[in-house]
């Protein structure tokens, strides 16, 4: 048998739910601006009555409309005045950062991205070490190489050329680089012929570079970048040269195609040199752990 239902508490009628509760009578538009109603005073009606603060009124029009006090007046009135608040990003103030919006990163400029600032590095480096290769070609342009000299002419004729030529007439701030760039070309300069001797023809190096000391300045910077630059390719080397080429002025163009030329000659003998350097060593390597485990054993 089903269990009967629970007899209903002491003061409390079985006409009304557990969860209703008394509701407020309702103020009408008669009331509105603090007037008494049929309530009599002190009844519901004055509830409310009076500007300000948020209200709720039903049944008020006559099709029983609703009216909302809108929140942002209501904030504005607890803050006081809202002059400051900038309108287009809610209540942040108008002198405050704006940070980043949504969807956009904090510094999000073409300047602050990782490739460009990588691009940026390198094109200054270029720009720097050209610098130094037309440096370089001037310094050589005004130096006799058929003459011996001690090396403290050379440190005084290197001084000078830094302090007065290449500021005045060159219009060029050698840095501390560059000075040492420069006294390296000058200290191998007799291996740099030699190389260039081994990689060009000679009858070709001796007729185009005697007719031409640009030419044979431009080769021999070339040369001894080559010497300490043990990767590359030759279009590297190629560029290169026409940029030192284009730097320095040189117009003919049967001798920079020559230059061209000779310049991949160039990369491709040290390439291939260091190549026959590696395998030489790997030899050498391998021939002695040979013998030390001969030796062991």
């Amino acid at each position: 048998a089903r269990r009967p239902p629970p007899p209903p508490r002491p003061g409390r009628g079985e006409d009304r739910p557990r969860n209703a509760l008394p509701r407020r009578p309702l103020r009408r538009d008669g009331a509105r601006g603090g007037g008494r109603t049929d309530g009599g005073p002190g009844g519901d009606d004055d509830i409310g009555s009076g500007d300000g603060g948020r209200r709720f009124e039903r049944g008020g029009g006559p099709r029983g409309a609703v009216t909302l006090t809108p929140a942002s007046a209501a904030v504005g009135k607890r803050r006081g005045s809202h002059s400051h608040d900038d309108p287009r990003n809610g209540c942040r103030r108008r002198h405050g950062s704006p940070g980043p919006r949504r969807g956009e990163r904090s510094g999000s400029g073409q300047a602050s991205r990782p490739w460009h600032r990588r691009h940026h590095y390198a094109q200054e480096r270029r720009r720097l070490r050209l610098e130094d290769w037309f440096l370089a070609v001037q310094l050589l342009l005004n130096w006799d190489d058929q003459k011996t000299i001690s090396a403290e002419h050379m440190e005084r004729f290197l001084k000078r050329f830094l302090e007065s030529d290449a500021r005045s007439k060159h219009r060029v701030t050698p840095r501390l680089s560059s000075e040492i760039f420069l006294r390296g070309v000058l200290r191998t300069l007799w291996d740099i012929d030699r190389l260039l001797r081994v990689a060009n023809p000679g009858d070709e190096l001796k007729r185009f570079t005697a007719s031409s000391p640009l030419l044979l300045s431009i080769l021999r910077v070339m040369t001894y970048e080559f010497m300490w630059m043990p990767t590359g390719t030759v279009r590297m080397a190629q560029m290169s040269a026409n940029d030192l080429m284009e730097r320095c002025g040189m117009a003919g163009r049967t001798d920079r195609e020559w230059v061209t030329g000779a310049v991949s000659r160039m990369r491709t003998a040290f390439e291939k040199m260091h190549m026959d350097w590696e395998k030489k060593r790997r030899a050498r390597e391998e021939r002695k752990r040979r013998e030390q485990e001969e030796h062991a054993a």
